[in-house]
């Protein structure tokens, strides 16, 4: 009996002793030491992942930066914060409702969602001219055969300018920027001329958007009467995003 008292006596001291190691401080560290590497941040644009698998060690991914360039930045993630951004970007300048009730919008349309984003068909973005320097080039209504088009566009934005020069007789380039909250109308001025030129030979013209800038006025003097010579320049115009012109292309617009 004595024999079996001391045995269960020893068991419990093994046991309190065990409880006291497992607790301890020094073996908690040692033993995360073991299992937890430290990885040292790298910056505050990147964030840790998962081990790959068949690996032990932590992989990274970049977060976007709306500062930087999209086109090394594809499989980056996006904040919460970005995206909304994005969205409300998209639904203020890509989209326009078309149906709507009480609840809200019904039918969205995407603007020019072809490459050419100038619509040929709306009489709305056809009227006027610029008048002369004297005036800041404040937007007139038509002058003989003088005429612009506008078009839609977001700020800081680059954009290539195509025409066509029907019988040699649209002897002036000239594309303004404007901010007005719908197609500008006579009596606007634009904030800022962005490209100029008398030469029949220069048929495109790269632009960048200002800050604020909501439309292009593009003006094309016309030296002889308006008719066949407007339509054929009106069927062979392009506005594009981007540095450099491509093809022509119609105006195309999806619903969905």
């Amino acid at each position: 009996m004595k024999k079996l008292f001391v045995i269960i006596c020893s068991l419990f001291v093994g046991i309190a002793h065990a409880d006291n190691v497992i607790t301890s401080k020094e073996y908690v560290d040692g033993q995360s030491a073991a299992l937890q590497p430290q990885v040292p941040a790298k910056n505050t644009n990147t964030v840790l992942t998962y081990p790959a698998a068949g690996t032990d060690t932590p992989g990274e991914k970049a977060i976007y930066d709306s500062s930087e360039s999209f086109y090394n930045q594809q499989d980056a993630l996006v904040t919460a914060q970005d995206f909304n951004n994005a969205l409300q970007v998209a639904l203020d300048m890509e989209f326009t409702c078309i149906e709507r009730n009480e609840q809200g919008c019904l039918l969205y349309s995407v603007n020019g969602a072809g490459k050419n984003l100038f619509d040929k068909n709306n009489p709305d973005l056809q009227y006027g001219a610029f008048s002369n320097k004297d005036v800041n080039y404040r937007v007139t209504a038509y002058n003989r055969g003088d005429k612009m088009v506008f078009v839609p566009v977001r700020p800081n934005t680059t954009y290539t300018v195509s025409r066509v020069v029907p019988n040699n007789i649209y002897n002036r380039f000239r594309i303004g920027a404007f901010n007005t909250a719908g197609v500008p109308q006579p009596g606007d001025y634009p904030t800022s001329i962005l490209f100029e030129t008398d030469a029949l030979d220069v048929l495109t013209a790269t632009v960048t958007t200002e800050n604020d800038t909501t439309y292009l006025g593009i003006f094309c003097r016309n030296s002889g009467p308006i008719g066949d010579d407007w339509q054929t320049f009106l069927d062979h115009f392009q506005v594009e995003l981007g540095d450099h012109a491509t093809s022509y292309a119609p105006y195309t617009r999806t619903y969905f």
